[in-house]
């Protein structure tokens, strides 16, 4: 008994049909089922960024670019990234430089994995401000010493992402759109110390765009 089935799982181990794409027929070009294969391989050299990203809004600049690192197979990003605010109504301009960690272990296919949408991700980082508005000076408003000056912030933030993702011989593997909701220091400790201020008024909106290389 015990050689007629060896016997029968050698039969059909060689008529078993293979997987093999018919002629003719491939996978698209370049473009690698797992987007984590490429994302960590440094085309440009270790020490080139792997992406830029363009945002407005979260008290980070009305206009905002910035340059990042990804790790771990995007898991992990660590970025950097210049503001600016526009003088208003006789309001000084601001100018912010930001340093952010953020973690993105969620993410999912869709389209025939072409599009890959983050549905959470979470960061947080220091920013230094130049301006009234972030009391790197103490607004005129308050008598002298009401508040302590300082132009060393954190914050906190959390977002989603929809990745659009290019054959990996083109100069921009990805490009994404994002949305990111970001609270500072300073709304973190109202949210503490007053009971009529609501989670909600402690986050502002950014609006992004992120190419990678």
């Amino acid at each position: 008994m015990r050689y007629s089935l060896r016997i029968l799982l050698l039969v059909a181990s060689f008529s078993a049909p293979t997987l093999a794409a018919p002629p003719g027929e491939s996978s698209p070009p370049n473009v690698e089922p797992q987007p984590s294969r490429y994302e960590d391989r440094d085309r440009l050299g270790w020490a080139a960024p792997d992406y830029v990203r363009l945002q407005t809004g979260g008290f980070l600049g009305m206009f905002t670019i910035g340059v990042g690192y990804s790790a771990l197979r995007d898991v992990l990003n660590i970025g950097v990234s210049y503001g600016f605010v526009p003088p208003y109504h006789g309001a000084p301009a601001v100018h912010v430089g930001t340093a952010t960690l953020q973690i993105r272990p969620l993410r999912f296919p869709i389209d025939q994995e072409r599009i890959w949408i983050y549905p959470l991700y979470v960061g947080g980082g220091l920013f230094v401000a130049h301006g009234k508005n972030l009391f790197v000076q103490q607004p005129n408003v308050y008598p002298p010493g009401y508040y302590e000056p300082t132009a060393l912030h954190y914050l906190l933030l959390f977002g989603a992402e929809a990745a659009l993702r290019q054959p990996s011989d083109r100069f921009f593997t990805r490009h994404s759109a994002f949305i990111e909701f970001v609270t500072v220091d300073q709304y973190i400790d109202a949210l503490q110390q007053n009971r009529e201020f609501r989670l909600y008024d402690a986050f502002s909106t950014t609006l992004g765009y992120r190419a990678s290389f």
